[in-house]
């Protein structure tokens, strides 16, 4: 019998090997939640990020290994995690919006959230508020972290205020024992959440800079509109036809004409219907995205 069967119980493990996982962003603690949640032996894990593996992802992001430098995050992660699950492992190599959402994420029991933005955490928390899907929010940064279940509970726009300007590793960096222990409580808290053995309303606080673990307290927001209903995330209101992410490293850019495929160059990936430009300022990008696409207009 497996080691975890022997712990959780051959009923709850029948359980998980039952249940289908999306993982959003499989970045530094995307790497490690999937590392973990591949071993668990679910039926299905979901795999989303829009990114390649650059050279300074080797030292965080565990999947990765010089050799896959350029390639596919998805597709390399795919091929690491197959070698160690039966789980199916299904991937969408695409930037996660209101446009493609209810077909990337479907039919998935649980989602976590390993992403580097709050556009689209606020996304997939209208996302889980809307169809009862529970969400693990995850956040790190130097050697802070952060982990909260959101169900029933006070969710991400009751806490975190939608004009906040959070800082970003790309800025601040990161350290792998934080990315460690987050995946860790993360994964745990997963398989609590699927087994519905227990439902923590607090949001999980680690600062291993001064050796402090809290679980601090979440009030809901009355006036929340995600809480009530309302889902501007979800519906596309809230999208601006230019974003930022990974600290003011990358722009992306929706287009007016769509094309089929996706296209990778060292200036820019085109997805078709939407472009990430890579550029150290908004100016240079929207100049490059101008002269490859036509004019950009708000």
């Amino acid at each position: 019998m497996r080691r975890d069967e022997t712990y959780l119980g051959s009923d709850a493990y029948k359980t998980l090997s039952n249940k289908k996982v999306a993982i959003v962003g499989v970045g530094a603690l995307g790497c490690s939640i999937s590392l973990l949640i591949a071993k668990l032996g679910v039926k299905q894990i979901t795999l989303i990020d829009r990114d390649i593996v650059e050279e300074f992802n080797l030292s965080t992001q565990l999947l990765y290994t010089k050799e896959d430098v350029n390639k596919s995050k998805v597709e390399v992660a795919k091929e690491k995690l197959s070698k160690i699950t039966s789980s199916e492992i299904v991937t969408f190599d695409t930037h996660l919006d209101y446009t493609n959402i209810n077909t990337v994420i479907k039919d998935v029991d649980i989602i976590i959230d390993a992403t580097d933005n709050l556009h689209t955490r606020f996304l997939l928390n209208d996302y889980s508020k809307k169809f009862n899907i529970p969400l693990v929010y995850n956040a790190v940064i130097r050697n802070k972290g952060y982990c909260m279940v959101v169900s029933d509970n006070a969710c991400l726009q009751c806490m975190i205020p939608k004009e906040a300007n959070p800082k970003t590793c790309f800025s601040e960096g990161v350290f792998q024992p934080i990315i460690g222990l987050i995946s860790a409580y993360a994964v745990n808290q997963t398989v609590n959440a699927l087994l519905e053995k227990l439902n923590i309303k607090t949001l999980f606080y680690a600062n291993l800079e001064t050796d402090t673990f809290k679980q601090l307290r979440t009030v809901k927001n009355p006036i929340c509109r995600a809480c009530n209903g309302k889902f501007d995330y979800l519906s596309g209101k809230k999208t601006q036809n230019m974003q930022t992410h990974c600290g003011g490293k990358s722009f992306l850019f929706y287009k007016r004409d769509k094309t089929k495929g996706v296209k990778r160059t060292k200036e820019y990936t085109d997805f078709g219907d939407k472009v990430i430009v890579y550029s150290d300022t908004k100016s240079k990008a929207l100049s490059l995205f101008n002269r490859e696409f036509g004019e950009f207009k708000e």
